[in-house]
């Protein structure tokens, strides 16, 4: 049986690709800058990690699911986000991916 961790953490390599912005487009994913609990990437996992699925379980808190500038907190631990995907969040956090923003954020 897989725990959550893993499933994150595969779920990111399957998405650490440069075609990653285009990728979240097609799927139709935006998010907020800044936000741990509902950027692009924690709204990714929310949508394909079943156990993730509830918004309720994301947040600042231990034990609760959150997205980091390179790791992603699960109730299992700490996931290393992999390159790609650590350079996608430190652009769009940094306003250079407009197109993934939620519109009037």
């Amino acid at each position: 049986m897989t725990g959550v961790a893993d499933e994150v953490r595969e779920l990111l390599a399957r998405f650490n690709t440069a075609d990653l912005a285009d990728r979240l487009v097609r799927l139709g994913i935006r998010g907020r800058t800044g936000d741990t609990c509902e950027c692009p990437i924690a709204r990714l996992i929310r949508s394909q990690v079943p156990a993730a699925a509830d918004p309720g379980l994301w947040g600042d808190e231990p034990g609760q699911f959150a997205v980091g500038i390179a790791r992603v907190q699960t109730p299992e631990g700490s996931v290393p986000m992999p390159p790609r995907v650590v350079s996608f969040v430190a652009a769009f956090d940094m306003g250079m991916l407009g197109e993934l923003r939620d519109v009037g954020v």
